[in-house]
């Protein structure tokens, strides 16, 4: 058991990686597997992955994955800036934008006459932020190119799972989702966090 003047003798660089030691289990590196797995399957297979994820899915798995995805990319936009604050802004901004871009979807959709549950509309905004991992990478100019990049395909994302959901019309669906999508765009622009 190290004592007292063995921990004082080590370096803040050694006491770091110890609490990093702690959190770096087998558990938490299966949990970030999984989810990096989720998101992958989200951007490249979005339409297999809202037909069954809108079907089977439930709000419960959506958040761990939405927390999961929120964590690593406010991490990235953090690393990529080396910025603590980055990281902080980022981890809040994107879980309020999250639930409230689900909140005011449901809200508008129902307005359009769809009675579908506010559940299944948070797992389609909350699998949609798999493009966070893109918006995570924030270098110069190009952060402004991988936040627009992203909000695009995030928006298509959408789309997709929301016609699986909702049986609208297309063009209700692109009004609703490219109204939000404005919002969130001119208020993250407004806050100057992309």
């Amino acid at each position: 058991m190290p004592d007292e003047k063995d921990e004082a003798k080590k370096s803040v660089t050694e006491r770091m990686m110890d609490q990093v030691g702690k959190i770096n289990t087998p558990e938490n590196q299966g949990a970030v597997k999984f989810i990096i797995h989720q998101a992958q399957e989200v951007m490249l297979k979005p339409k297999e992955f809202f037909a069954s994820m809108v079907e089977h899915g439930s709000p419960e798995d959506a958040r761990f994955f939405l927390l999961g995805v929120i964590v690593i990319a406010s991490l990235l936009s953090g690393i990529t800036n080396l910025n603590l604050f980055f990281t902080l802004t980022h981890l809040f901004t994107y879980l309020i934008s999250t639930y409230l871009t689900a909140f005011f979807s449901w809200w508008l959709f129902m307005q359009f006459g769809s009675p579908k549950p506010f559940g299944k509309n948070f797992i389609v905004i909350a699998y949609s932020q798999a493009v966070l991992l893109i918006a995570g990478i924030q270098l110069g100019p190009l952060g402004v190119v991988t936040f627009l990049a992203s909000t695009a395909y995030g928006v298509y994302l959408q789309l997709l799972g929301m016609q699986s959901i909702h049986k609208l019309e297309r063009n209700t669906i692109i009004l609703v989702l490219s109204v939000i999508a404005v919002i969130q765009v001119i208020l993250k622009f407004w806050l100057q966090i992309y």
